[in-house]
């Protein structure tokens, strides 16, 4: 499935990538093992960030294709500049329906 994965920076910059992926967490891992906005972080320190301790996924959105908020819990921030977390949206058309999440 297409999943459009977006990041958002301390100074209000933002990255997107698309990923075909099986999931909206395999999409988020290749996201920050590979995305060129993430280039001048440590590579040690994104690939902490993508253990499953390293961020958290929440499914916001029922009834549509999908859309979940991502923030990492492994801080990344070179030359004083963050990366606070986004979104990934499931961009895949063909893609399954999600039941919303239960509160």
């Amino acid at each position: 499935m297409l999943f459009t994965v977006s990041a958002t920076f301390s100074d209000f910059s933002m990255g997107y990538e698309q990923y075909e992926a099986d999931g909206p967490a395999a999409a988020l891992i290749m996201f920050l093992s590979r995305a060129e906005s993430l280039s001048r972080y440590e590579p040690a320190l994104r690939q902490l960030a993508c253990r499953s301790d390293g961020h958290d996924l929440l499914h916001v959105a029922g009834g549509i294709r999908g859309l979940w908020i991502w923030h990492l819990m492994t801080p990344l921030e070179p030359d004083d500049i963050a990366l606070y977390g986004g979104t990934v949206i499931q961009t895949d058309a063909d893609g399954p329906l999600r039941a919303a999440p239960v509160a």
